[in-house]
């Protein structure tokens, strides 16, 4: 029997490991529905309380598929921001949680609408396996240990500068485990994300809005990634159209509703990109983002 569990930590660990293949790709909604998601220095970008949740279903086709959750909260007062990020990526029995604090500052320049931000995210990684679903003891020494691992300090910085229609952007990600010898111990695997850096542009056509974004990404012992990204919104924002090409040979493509400036949905599909895209489907996201503001001042 001790053999068996062990074996089911083993299958559990090997899968988690793989799926990092797919973990490295940040959440499709930062690109133009959360910035925060992908940069600390977004934190109340806007201003104002703004809540976002979010869903990733991966290659649901495969039992014990990657599944992403998130929640996060920003507001911004004046030049400083707040924000909580709480991520959690699922694979077989194996969770991975993220929770970090937000704080982001503005330094506004001499024309109104350029600025710089700067960000600093801190807080706490861990990893879990869930012993609800095994076959024989619960108990084994081998899953206690493996649960008994504590969970570390991490952070990330980021920065951007913004002006009417121009941004650029970065951010440093899992600085502790960058610099860390056991740090990749904690994220089962070598691969994880780096940097990130990105610059948009927005090019308005009458009514209409073209928003643009080309990001890079660094990633440990992997290919680095390139991201051309595009959203179309018609007259008063109420719809935007989204594409996205990875470099990793795959594509997104979203659909996204705001009312009325109080809330946002966002839907978006991820082709499934090579070695798997025989066995699996692609990637189904969606997000929903309350502006409590703008919500709470209609309903007075």
């Amino acid at each position: 029997m001790k053999h068996k569990v062990s074996l089911i930590i083993f299958c559990s660990v090997l899968f988690y490991s793989l799926s990092s293949y797919s973990q490295i790709n940040l959440l499709d909604a930062q690109f133009f529905h959360n910035r925060y998601l992908a940069n600390p220095a977004m934190a109340g970008l806007d201003g104002g309380l703004k809540v976002n949740l979010g869903y990733r279903n991966q290659w649901s086709r495969i039992q014990g598929a990657p599944v992403d959750q998130n929640f996060t909260m920003d507001y911004r007062k004046e030049k400083v921001g707040l924000g909580l990020s709480v991520i959690n990526a699922k694979a077989g029995e194996i969770s991975h949680t993220k929770t970090y604090a937000t704080y982001s500052y503005t330094l506004q320049l001499n024309e109104e609408s350029s600025r710089l931000n700067f960000g600093i995210n801190f807080g706490v990684q861990s990893v879990n396996f869930n012993t609800q679903n095994i076959i024989g003891n619960p108990n084994d020494r081998n899953i206690a240990q493996f649960n008994d691992r504590k969970a570390i300090l991490d952070g990330d910085f980021g920065f951007g500068y913004s002006s009417e229609r121009f941004t650029i952007d970065g951010a440093i990600y899992n600085m502790k485990n960058q610099i860390s010898k056991d740090g990749s111990d904690l994220m089962l695997g070598t691969d994880f994300n780096l940097f990130y850096l990105g610059t948009g542009y927005s090019i308005p056509l009458a009514d209409w809005k073209i928003n643009t974004r080309l990001a890079y990404r660094g990633i440990k012992n992997f290919t680095d990634l390139v991201d051309i990204a595009a959203e179309v919104r018609t007259a008063g924002n109420k719809l935007g159209f989204s594409s996205i090409y990875h470099s990793n040979k795959s594509a997104t493509f979203g659909l996204s509703y705001l009312h009325k400036d109080e809330w946002q949905l966002l839907s978006m599909y991820n082709t499934v990109q090579r070695p798997i895209s025989n066995a699996a489907n692609g990637t189904f996201e969606f997000a929903l983002q309350l502006n409590v503001d703008k919500f709470l001042k209609k309903k007075k």
